[in-house]
């Protein structure tokens, strides 16, 4: 049975923190460790920071994969997936390589490798070994794998339908900061109290002890799941209007500047990022843009998300500085007279503020100064739900 598309009443509880579990309680031995950190993380980071980002050679990433890069491995299963090795697309070799990844622990690898088996599953077997890697993935840490495996259960998709089952993966996926599956595991929860079904205790979230990586927070193949037109398991978190982005350009003015938003797209058949554009004037005639996203389709909005995909931000793509703009990182990336700085707030919105030839990075951080505060965008991007500021 599908999560509903909107939240029912109540929904907004899940954001307050749940109760603490007895150390004894056994009712819940999925989730016996934690969802994230600890060796097998480490060792997934080891891999992904040994690859040179502009290796785009499938037989030098395959080569490298095989002596452990885990890296390489993803990367190298992304070309043959997509089709740009050469030759057409190889879902077959892609999967390879994602299991290389997944053997070195790695939890994208695993939940990738996962999902191809189960597309292509036509009584091969195959969904079964997909739903064991799912369920891998999730013990390695991702929240998309929880969340992922925990619709299955409520559906029967794959295995025997079970709402407890897949609310222990809502729970673990919630707790770990993905912020759609608070959404689903709440309208799971009500299902279960319906025909009452027993619950799993509520546990404390496990505190990040690292950064996560970006193809964790943001994972490419959301972005086929939103594009295929259904089974987004965060279809019942609401993202910020265009308006509501558009309304924060005038109240953004600063030391001088005057803001005004321009161009706006709302995403397409559920895919792609809330998007509104427009420019800053300042002193002197300086002009810079401005582009400020929604992320919430295509990330999970789970602590860390802006640390990891600025770490990952136009790798090979010009000078990086990492500075702060406030209280907030950011970097400033320089490929060579047209500055940009890229920030994040609140682990969901994206803001790029871009200069001309020349203009001076100061100035790109006091105009990004101005979108942060909580009367501007910092203070709606702070939301997961929120009446008369969201679309519906």
């Amino acid at each position: 049975m599908p999560v509903p598309a909107e939240p029912p009443p109540g929904a907004a509880d899940v954001w307050s923190a749940p109760e603490a579990a007895p150390a004894d309680d056994a009712t819940a031995p999925a989730d016996a460790e934690a969802a994230s950190g600890g060796e097998e993380a480490d060792a997934a980071d080891d891999g992904a920071t040994r690859a040179p980002a502009a290796l785009e050679d499938p037989a030098v990433l395959e080569a490298s994969c095989r002596k452990g890069d885990v890296a390489a491995c993803l990367r190298g299963a992304d070309l043959w997936a997509a089709g740009v090795a050469g030759g057409g697309a190889d879902e077959a070799r892609a999967r390879t390589l994602w299991g290389r990844a997944c053997e070195r622990r790695h939890p994208e690898g695993c939940r990738l490798q996962a999902e191809s088996l189960l597309a292509g599953d036509e009584g091969s077997g195959d969904g079964r070994r997909g739903v064991r890697l799912l369920d891998r993935a999730c013990e390695l840490g991702s929240l998309v794998a929880c969340a992922g495996l925990a619709e299955r259960y409520l559906r029967g998709d794959g295995v025997r339908p079970d709402v407890y089952q897949s609310l222990l993966r809502f729970q673990r996926a919630c707790n770990g900061g993905y912020a759609g599956a608070c959404v689903a595991m709440q309208a799971a929860r009500g299902l279960a109290e319906t025909f009452d079904l027993p619950l799993p205790r509520p546990r404390d979230p496990p505190v990040p002890e690292r950064v996560p990586a970006a193809e964790t927070v943001c994972p490419p193949l959301f972005r086929r799941a939103a594009a295929s037109g259904g089974g987004r398991l965060d279809r019942g978190l609401r993202g910020l209007s265009v308006a509501a982005l558009a309304a924060v350009f005038p109240a953004s003015a600063t030391r001088g500047w005057s803001c005004a938003a321009g161009a706006a797209r709302e995403p397409a058949a559920g895919a792609g990022a809330p998007v509104v554009e427009g420019s800053c004037r300042g002193p002197q005639g300086l002009t810079v843009g401005i582009a400020v996203r929604d992320r919430y389709l295509e990330c999970t909005l789970q602590p860390g998300t802006g640390a990891a995909m600025l770490a990952a931000a136009a790798p090979g793509g010009g000078e990086r500085t990492s500075l702060r703009v406030g209280a907030v990182d950011a970097v400033l990336i320089d490929p060579g007279g047209s500055p940009r700085l890229e920030l994040w707030l609140a682990d969901r919105c994206e803001l790029i503020v871009t200069g001309g030839d020349g203009a001076p990075a100061d100035d790109l951080r006091t105009v990004a100064a101005g979108f942060i505060g909580p009367s501007a965008l910092g203070g709606i991007c702070a939301l997961r739900e929120g009446e008369g500021l969201v679309a519906e």
